[in-house]
């Protein structure tokens, strides 16, 4: 503990503090995580048949508490620099001062802890009934119709210690500037809305239009837990939690403060900062209201079945699939407008260059009283220290930043619960089925589908392509999934050779060297993805100011050039020495302008995939291909 050791200014339950000693090593630092859950299911089901009706009736409530301790840095980590025991005059050099020395005197070169004010304390509820009838109207006809409800209740804090930035509520400190930390209450216990209107309604038929012929369709709406429903990142807790840092101000020379004085107590105020302007000139995390309304699935299908002599099933289906509200990174939040973009390099410059200031945009800001400066709010320049550019002055909240790093609450000023994306799918599906009988039977299955969507997955890695988020249109394209066309073909055949079969009915040796052999296998061929094809220079310089959860800019494509190369055209292609693309298809975009290329290319697509795998066998032995 840290009381044990004598470490004053930091919290004396902390565990063993971290200490980095230059050229020497890093020792100590210790942490604490555990989470106990505890789930209570309660669900019941009923049948009742009556007549030509099936009835059935259920019922399910959920109820989810999450206790969550995460600690780490309580007792503090500090850093120990030679430049505290170099010789005067000298402190650039490293031979004259020791990391070691600097550690023995207690000459802390930088320093920093965490506080905690709160742990998590989630608390969700789920509630869903349903009931549905299979109906049998005649003896060929029979409908399915069913209705399902589904109640999912926000996650919230046992305690309220809940925090988020409402970014269209004034801001007091502001003077009333859009975007405020708003903190739960027991009447506003989070910042999203609950979603009352879960209905989903499921409808089939199945009708036989001979007794080889049956035509089957059916509909179904299917809600998910998605959104701030699951707050599967843990609950948003600023202002709660905090990290202090401080440092020497001149390299190291002289300490920030001595081991043995503990951390200054004037700088390291301790939470919870209840305060509209938490959060200001730093990432936050974003709720919207819509941000608990669950995503929604919509199915249908439209299939036909034959059966066809020798046993075989002949199925061919239409199915259709629509994803909506789907967990995306698609809506700007804090994101500079494009509109802006025209003013170039000066959106890097400091709000204070009298170039800057010049700008009609720029006049238009009030006068800060003690800069005498065009601010879009009075203190920007020292409230927003080190984040006064003009880009930075120009977005929808100037009190936040949008920093570049991701880290896995989505603390980056983003709505990490964000739900706007869509998806659809159609297929058309073609199925050859042939139990066993005469000694084969066999499965083939044919899909041509197409996959469009503009939200790949919350994952950054997948739907980390946005370029524009004021653009949604332009990042709707092909799945990355999308494979257009794919066949599967499995069979076994039992060789009719051998004691007991057609041919080489001999018994003996020979029979069994020849009889009970057996032939399996799977094949698949399948069409190739979409190609993902971005600049260069995989690195947007405009990030920091538009970027969403990526961070690459897309190229523009030029007219009437083939995409594909000239290898992949002639059919003569070389993977070690061709390319897929051509090149000279695509050119970069002009600085401070938005490619107009497809996030995925459907014209470029990657190599098919085929597989095939054979196997013979005997009761004797077997041999794989």
């Amino acid at each position: 503990m840290a009381g044990e050791i004598g470490l004053t200014g930091v919290d004396p339950n902390g565990l063993f503090p971290y200490f980095d000693i230059f050229n020497v090593g890093v020792y100590g630092g210790t942490q604490i995580n555990s989470n106990a859950q505890n789930n209570f299911d309660v669900n019941e089901s009923l049948s009742w048949i009556k007549g030509k009706h099936a009835f059935k009736f259920g019922f399910e409530y959920l109820k989810s508490q999450s206790n969550a301790t995460s600690r780490a840095g309580e007792a503090g980590g500090f850093n120990f620099d030679y430049p505290a025991t170099a010789l005067p005059g000298y402190a650039g050099l490293t031979g004259t001062g020791q990391g070691m020395a600097s550690f023995l005197l207690g000459r802390v070169n930088s320093g920093g802890a965490n506080v905690y004010a709160s742990d998590s304390y989630e608390r969700s509820g789920y509630y869903a009934g349903y009931l549905q009838d299979d109906f049998k109207v005649t003896p060929k006809f029979t409908l399915n119709m069913g209705l399902r409800y589904d109640l999912y209740r926000p996650t919230v804090d046992k305690f309220n210690h809940l925090s988020w930035v409402d970014m269209k509520q004034p801001n007091p400190a502001l003077g009333g500037l859009p975007g405020t930390m708003v903190f739960a209450t027991p009447n506003r216990r989070t910042g999203v809305d609950q979603f009352n209107k879960g209905f989903a309604p499921r409808f089939g038929l199945a009708y036989s239009l001979n007794e080889k012929t049956v035509l089957r369709a059916g509909y179904g709406l299917f809600w998910a837990a998605g959104g701030y429903v699951r707050a599967s990142n843990g609950l948003y807790t600023q202002g709660y939690n905090s990290f202090n840092g401080l440092s020497s101000q001149n390299q190291g020379i002289t300490p920030a403060f001595l081991l043995q004085d503990g951390w200054p107590a004037d700088r390291f105020p301790a939470p919870p900062f209840i305060s509209p302007t938490t959060g200001f000139n730093s990432g936050v995390r974003i709720l919207e209201p819509d941000d608990a309304h669950p995503p929604y699935l919509q199915n249908w299908t439209l299939n036909i079945q034959r059966q066809l002599p020798g046993q075989i099933l002949l199925d061919i289906a239409y199915v259709g699939n629509k994803g909506t509200r789907l967990q995306s990174r698609l809506m700007p939040t804090n994101h500079l407008d494009p509109r802006y973009l025209s003013l170039g390099d000066l959106l890097f410059r400091s709000i204070a260059d009298p170039a800057v200031q010049a700008l009609p945009v720029v006049q238009a800001f009030p006068v800060d009283p003690v800069t005498g400066h065009h601010v879009p709010f009075a203190g920007f320049e020292s409230t927003m220290e080190g984040s006064t550019t003009l880009g930075q002055a120009l977005r929808p909240t100037p009190q936040y930043t949008f920093e570049s790093g991701i880290d896995a609450n989505g603390s980056q000023n983003r709505r990490f619960y964000e739900g706007t994306g869509k998806s659809t799918y159609h297929a058309l599906q073609l199925k050859l089925e042939k139990r066993f009988s005469h000694g084969l039977s066999f499965l083939t299955a044919y899909t041509w589908s197409k996959t469009l969507t503009d939200a790949e997955s919350q994952f950054s890695e997948f739907s980390g392509f946005v370029e524009n988020p004021y653009n949604r249109k332009a990042e709707k394209s092909y799945s990355i999934n999308d494979y257009p066309y794919n066949l599967v073909v499995n069979y076994l055949f039992d060789l009719p050779f051998g004691p007991g079969k057609k041919f080489a009915k001999a018994g003996g040796a020979a029979g069994k060297l020849v009889g009970g052999w057996k032939i399996a296998g799977i094949q698949q061929y399948q069409s190739g993805g979409p190609s993902i094809i971005v600049n260069p220079s995989f690195y947007n310089p405009l990030f920091p100011l538009v970027g969403s959860y990526g961070w690459i800019t897309r190229p523009n494509v030029v007219p009437g050039v083939p995409q594909k190369s000239a290898a992949v055209l002639s059919g003569h292609f070389d993977p070690n020495r061709d390319t897929l693309i051509n090149p000279a298809a695509f050119e970069t975009a002009a600085p401070y302008t938005f490619g107009n290329a497809p996030r995925t290319s459907g014209v470029v697509r990657g190599f098919a995939y085929l597989n095939e795998d054979f196997h013979s066998s005997s009761a004797r032995s077997s041999m794989s291909v």
